[in-house]
Parts: C-alpha cells; sequence; structure tokens
C-alpha cells in the first residue's frame, strides 16, 4: 500500500526529520499557496485541483503532528491504514489491563477561554 499514497513531507515541503515548530512552518506555506481563495483566478478544473491539493496539505498536517499517526505513517502506512491502526489501537485499549496506564490529562476542549 505504501507505493500509492501521498508523501506528507513531500507536500509540506519539509525533510523527514522535521521538528513540530518546521512541520507548522511548512503547512502554514503550502496552506496559503493553496488556498482555495488564493486561486481565485483559475477555471473551475484549477480550482478542484487546488482544492484537492489543499485538502491533502490539510491531512498530511494532521498526520504528521499527531505522535502517534506520524509513527503509522513513519512505518509505512497510508491514510486509510493509520485509521485502521487508530481504530484498532482504540480497542485494544479497552478493558485490559495490561500496565499501559496513560495518565490521562486534563480534557481537551478546556483552554479556559471565556
Amino acid at each position: 500500500r505504501k507505493h500509492k499514497r501521498a508523501n506528507f513531507y513531500e507536500l509540506l515541503g519539509i525533510a523527514t526529520v522535521a521538528s513540530q515548530p518546521e512541520i507548522k512552518k511548512g503547512y502554514r506555506e503550502k496552506a496559503t499557496e493553496w488556498h482555495p481563495d488564493k486561486k481565485g483566478h483559475l477555471d473551475e478544473a484549477g480550482k478542484k485541483a487546488a482544492e484537492a491539493m489543499f485538502k491533502r496539505i490539510v491531512e498530511a498536517y494532521e498526520v504528521l503532528t499527531d505522535p502517534a499517526k506520524k509513527e503509522y505513517y513513519d512505518k509505512g502506512y497510508d491514510l486509510e491504514g493509520i485509521e485502521e491502526q487508530m481504530e484498532l489501537k482504540k480497542r485494544q485499549g479497552h478493558g485490559h489491563g495490561h500496565g499501559h496506564s496513560h495518565g490521562h490529562s486534563a480534557p481537551s476542549g478546556h483552554c479556559g477561554s471565556g
């Protein structure tokens, strides 16, 4: 499956050893370049292509900034494979006390913004 997956590092124009700040920077540059709003001058086909590209850039960013997904990606999984692995992991993580207690920190979504 590896051969048909998008090269997320290439998409963002970064090295495979890029740090999180470098990934963010690469994403910002590419997202700005390919943002559909920036492509108003193109014909329909061009806009569609830009939209597809923008979507892939967002996907790349989401995978590469998620440590678990990035690990699977680096092992050679494509997006579908990553999703499958994440699902499997979720299922395994329930009800089995195998010493892997991940200390759950504060629930996400509570950033104290009033």
